[in-house]
């Protein structure tokens, strides 16, 4: 899945609990910083590798994402979070990773951090 498929199925997953939630690949605008704008999610890629396993026949490629979500401390927190995790789980990703902390240099916003993968087979259909 590119990247920005997933941000558009994160946004999708989000956009019923809140309307104005959006989700963003790579890089965050610069007014996420006023509470207006929240929740919003960021999705980066942390790595992708693609190897072959068993025979030669096969052909795997596991992808790996961090997805950021800052949210208002006057919202229900884990309801967003929850619902992200269940649907990707859905669409077949698996969790490593999550922590969730205050934002240090910004008042009453809520980080949860998440990291996520997915793996793909293909049939490899070489010389």
């Amino acid at each position: 899945m590119k990247i920005g498929e997933l941000a558009t199925l994160i946004e999708d997953i989000g956009k019923p609990l809140n309307e104005k939630f959006e989700a963003f690949s790579f890089v965050l605008p610069e007014t996420y910083q006023k509470g207006d704008t929240l929740p919003i999610a960021r999705i980066e890629p942390l790595s992708s590798n693609a190897y072959r396993e068993g025979s030669d026949k096969l052909l795997s490629s596991k992808q790996q994402y961090q997805i950021q979500l800052f949210q208002s401390i006057d919202t229900d927190i884990e309801e967003l979070a929850d619902k992200i995790k269940t649907e990707l789980y859905n669409h077949g990703f698996t969790f490593t990773f999550e922590t969730s902390y205050l934002d240090p240099d910004l008042n009453n916003v809520y980080v949860t951090t998440m990291q996520v993968s997915t793996v793909k087979h293909y049939e490899y259909k070489g010389d």
